[in-house]
């Protein structure tokens, strides 16, 4: 049984592979490439240039290559990156739901039998059938997407979970406490955010487990405390380091993303995303139907209950809460869910072997043919290659002293912008980057159409994205409107390439031209 789950897991790992090969590149990835490349040019993030995520873009300088290199590169480096870290995160995942094994479960109440009697002979391990749920969750492809795709919210989550692993190992010490609040609070600060309100429910829950002497509750605070403030101090130094002001920084992490989410005018948000996925949906309700079953039949064991409980609480709350309905924030959140595939292995491990083995192997097959086909759809369709040829092309007929006016994902990379807010953000009702900005005085300034001007007839662009396709986030309307204004003044060429629209100026019009390093027919 054990050689159908590694093989489930290779084909996914296969898969994944061809993915970060083939799979386009998300407007997420292209933005965060190039703060990181603006980063490697001395540029402070936030004061130099603007960008919603956390300050981590100076840590993987090294991975954008040299200043002047091929902008494809760093996007390659980037994405085996965010493997590294995504494989860590699952690994940390993985632990975490088997070391927490919920009330009544075989491994809690340490019994060969199950907590259920549903066959006189025990099946298949509860350990297999809890992988097995937990690969259906981590294989599937809109999870898997997520997974291939650059990010370092992989990084964030490994260094949450492997800490609530050690936490879970050991709840005994008061240590254990320091160390989840010190790399809970620099991964949130410094990564990403997400899992900072998840891991401070955990540690709650095991603050609160019933058996703890008061002393012991409030030695455990205060060290899950001091070592939340110690990551602070770190964060702090670490931005002293880097020169970016903290008020900057908090108004382009924290109040940005906040007014945004607040004022999203999308008519799915992340609870209706997470509808639309059934299979991994229907696991995690049946994982968390068996954890409530064998909750109801426990004898012992509450202090693991606890920590279901509040993964619970975090589930609900996020699918409440968040208003966007993308794949960086429905992925995490079942990926999350799959603690809930361990409890449901200890059910299912209940089943009778002559019934259980064929349907445990049926669904190996099944995850393996699924990897495959998927593997061979992302390989045909290989939709990465035109977009790093177009990548290459704009940073080809630009140099490097050009800015230009581009939209990620069709972006050079390699290339600053004219535009201080170079970004966008789509939503649905126009509450888009602009909006937000005139609702935080400081950057203001940034989003006001006499500023667009100043800035286009500053540094006038060599290169203006005009049009793409669907992923593509369309400009703020004050931004276009003074696009379209620049171009009544200034003519430029328009040029078209790999299916998107282009304005060159005409001194790099020409140059392309010389070159030959304008398209057919452009």
């Amino acid at each position: 049984m054990s050689l159908a789950l590694a093989s489930a897991a290779i084909a996914g790992l296969a898969a994944w592979a061809v993915g970060i090969a083939s799979l386009p590149y998300d407007h997420d990835e292209v933005t965060k490439a190039h703060s990181v490349w603006l980063a490697g040019q001395g540029l402070v993030p936030y004061v130099d240039f603007l960008d919603s995520h956390p300050p981590y873009f100076p840590l993987l300088v090294p991975l954008a290559g040299r200043p002047d290199g091929d902008p494809v590169a760093s996007l390659w480096n980037l994405r085996r990156f965010s493997l590294v870290g995504n494989l860590l995160f699952l690994g940390g995942l993985a632990a975490f739901g088997l070391i927490s094994q919920p009330p009544g479960s075989r491994a809690a109440e340490g019994s060969s039998e199950p907590a259920t009697r549903l066959g006189s002979r025990v099946g298949e391990p509860a350990s297999l059938w809890g992988m097995l749920g937990f690969l259906a969750i981590a294989l599937h492809p809109t999870i898997l997407t997520f997974l291939v795709e650059f990010r370092v919210d992989g990084w964030a989550y490994a260094l949450a979970t492997w800490s609530l692993v050690r936490l879970r190992r050991d709840a005994d010490r008061a240590s254990r406490f320091c160390e989840i609040g010190f790399v809970g609070t620099f991964a949130a600060l410094l990564l990403c955010p997400k899992l900072a309100i998840l891991t401070a429910l955990i540690v709650g829950g095991e603050i609160l487990a019933p058996g703890r002497a008061v002393r012991e509750r409030l030695a455990r605070s205060a060290a899950f405390f001091g070592g939340g403030l110690a990551g602070c101090g770190l964060f702090a130094a670490y931005l002293g380091w880097e020169r970016i002001p903290f008020a900057r920084f908090s108004d382009m992490v924290f109040a940005f993303n906040a007014i945004h989410n607040a004022n999203a005018g999308y008519a799915e948000r992340l609870r209706h995303s997470i509808a639309h996925d059934t299979l991994p949906l229907g696991v995690v309700v049946a994982g968390v139907s068996a954890w409530l079953w064998l909750a109801a039949f426990a004898r012992r064991g509450k202090r693991a209950g606890m920590v279901h409980l509040a993964i619970l609480t975090w589930l609900v709350f996020q699918a409440c809460v968040v208003s966007y309905p993308f794949k960086q924030y429905y992925a995490p959140w079942f990926l999350v869910a799959t603690a809930f595939a361990f409890p449901l292995g200890s059910v299912i491990a209940s089943i009778p072997r002559r019934w259980g083995t064929p349907i445990f192997l049926a669904c190996c097959a099944a995850l393996v043919v699924q990897s495959l086909l998927l593997a061979r759809s992302w390989a045909v369709a290989d939709e990465a290659r035109s977009q790093r040829e177009l990548i290459s092309w704009m940073a080809r007929v630009t140099l490097p002293a050009d800015r230009v006016a581009a939209a990620p994902p069709l972006h050079p990379i390699v290339r600053r912008d004219a535009f201080m807010l170079w970004f966008s953000t789509y939503d649905p009702s126009g509450f888009d980057a602009e909006q937000v900005l005139r609702r935080i005085p400081t950057l203001r300034r940034f989003a006001e159409p006499a500023w667009y001007r100043e800035e286009l007839e500053r540094d006038p662009p060599a290169l203006v994205v005009v049009s793409g396709d669907v992923r593509v986030a369309p400009r703020a309307a004050g931004q276009q409107a003074a696009i379209t204004e620049f171009f009544r003044r200034h003519p430029y060429h328009a040029v078209r390439a790999g299916g998107a629209w282009f304005a060159l100026r005409p001194d790099r019009y020409e140059r392309a031209r010389a070159e030959g390093l304008l398209p057919p027919g452009g």
